[in-house]
């Protein structure tokens, strides 16, 4: 993707070029091929869950464009190898499982504001919120996978282009196909938690508090991972600073820039959950050919690296 700049070009005057150039190759702000969407037909023995393919590949981590939220990181060229991600984000059933075992902290969800998200007969089937970083960490390692890094997680989102949310570059909240659960109007929310104004066309999830994952199918990436954008964000193992970065939007979020798969929220390290906060698992495939997957890292800066609110596990990324 050649550009020309003069030798006098400042740094921010050469970023903008560069992300100039980005956005004239409207190739990479296209949805995948069909060809190159990855089965989710494998499951991981320990929690049973379905596990989707992603392929090795580049990825574009960042965000650009119209739409990009201020502040968003400048998009830059990021070469991932293959993994494996869970489908859907850990459900109340499934962190229960770990905390009998005594493997994960147990969570009391009656004790916060987190147990009114779990609007549901079956709260089991739910996602698991409020769970901290650590909590998460803890549950990828007795199920035999790790958190996947911030580009692993950006490509299970978009593949090898730029659109800017996992199912397209377009979304409007007034029309259906409905893409996933965010955003709710006083009627049909929480009282102090609705964030949506009464008089904005905005169509309703059906959902109060949180979804049973992957109820929206056509918000699903290339790869078919649910929930990339909206019900709980996700702790990721970002690549380079020491900061815990939550990736995916959340039930409670209304701002379309939030659900960019390019979005993230940053924060310094807590060891408390929030009411936004899941987790979902990945891992190298060749790991769950045998269903034995390796625990730890696959590099020295991998290990270094620290993670943030969603959960995901996968091996590592490394620039191009």
């Amino acid at each position: 993707m050649p550009f020309i700049a003069p030798l006098s070009v400042t740094p921010e005057e050469l970023d903008a070029r560069a992300q100039a150039a980005l956005l004239c190759r409207r190739d990479l702000w296209a949805v995948s091929d069909e060809s190159s969407r990855a089965a989710c037909d494998a499951r991981n023995e320990v929690d049973g869950s379905a596990l989707c393919r992603v392929p090795a590949g580049i990825t574009w981590v960042g965000d650009a464009g119209r739409g990009a939220p201020l502040g968003a990181k400048p998009i830059r060229r990021v070469t991932v190898p293959a993994f494996e991600l869970q489908k859907g984000e850990v459900t109340v059933g499934q962190y229960a499982r770990c905390a009998k075992a005594g493997a994960c902290k147990p969570v009391d969800l009656a004790q916060t504001f987190c147990h009114m998200l779990l609007d549901a007969a079956d709260k089991d089937s739910l996602p698991m919120p409020c769970v901290s970083y650590a909590d998460a960490v803890a549950y990828c390692h007795d199920a035999k996978m790790e958190l996947p890094t911030d580009a692993q997680w950006t490509r299970a989102g978009r593949g090898d282009t730029a659109i800017a949310y996992a199912w397209g570059d377009a979304w409007s909240p007034a029309a259906r196909p409905l893409r996933g659960n965010f955003g709710e109007k006083l009627a049909t929310g929480y009282p102090d938690y609705s964030t949506v104004p009464d008089g904005t066309a905005w169509l309703a999830d059906g959902y109060r508090g949180l979804a049973a994952p992957c109820r929206f199918p056509d918000g699903n990436s290339a790869f078919g991972v649910c929930d990339l954008a909206g019900n709980l964000a996700e702790w990721v193992h970002h690549d380079e600073r020491a900061l815990d970065v939550a990736r995916g939007g959340s039930w409670l979020d209304a701002e379309p820039g939030a659900l960019r798969v390019g979005a993230s929220i940053e924060s310094s390290r807590s060891t408390s959950g929030t009411r936004a906060s899941s987790i979902e698992c990945s891992a190298p495939p060749v790991a769950f050919t045998t269903r034995i997957v390796r625990s730890s890292w696959s590099s020295s800066s991998e290990r270094r690296s620290r993670p943030a609110m969603g959960t995901c596990c996968s091996p590592a990324a490394t620039s191009s």
